[in-house]
């Protein structure tokens, strides 16, 4: 079995329709658009609390609300303060799109958010490459 590249929560399809909807109009047309996970995890679990959750949650089915809105020159991505989600980012997010000439992992150098209406999201937690689909 291949080892996994990084352990997230992967958003299910009509949670990244909503997400994208929401904030459709925020997103210049040449960005490319993302929208699938949460990362708990790049690469191996750092932290107990971490390999952890991941033993104990990977396989499952959870629900949690994105609660702000986040944007840089390179990325745009929504996060999450809800308890029920662990990150070893900084800001536990889902990066909805990020510019041409850069990559999803600029988002965890947003540094300006705003407070939003909660948005409910469901997914599953698992690792890249997927398991449970």
């Amino acid at each position: 079995m291949k080892r996994p590249i990084y352990y997230a929560i992967f958003i299910d399809d009509k949670s990244k329709i909503a997400l994208l909807n929401a904030f459709k109009y925020l997103i210049p047309e040449n960005w490319n658009q993302y929208c699938d996970h949460l990362t708990i995890s790049f690469g191996k679990a750092k932290t107990e609390t971490v390999k952890n959750y991941i033993t104990n949650f990977i396989g499952h089915k959870v629900s949690f609300y994105i609660d702000s809105f986040g944007k840089s020159d390179k990325a745009i991505a929504v996060k999450t303060s809800d308890n029920i989600v662990i990150s070893e980012n900084t800001n536990a997010h889902i990066t909805l799109a990020v510019n041409k000439k850069c990559s999803p992992k600029d988002s965890n150098d947003i540094l300006n958010w705003i407070n939003i209406d909660k948005i409910f999201i469901n997914g599953i937690v698992d690792q890249f490459p997927r398991l449970h689909i």
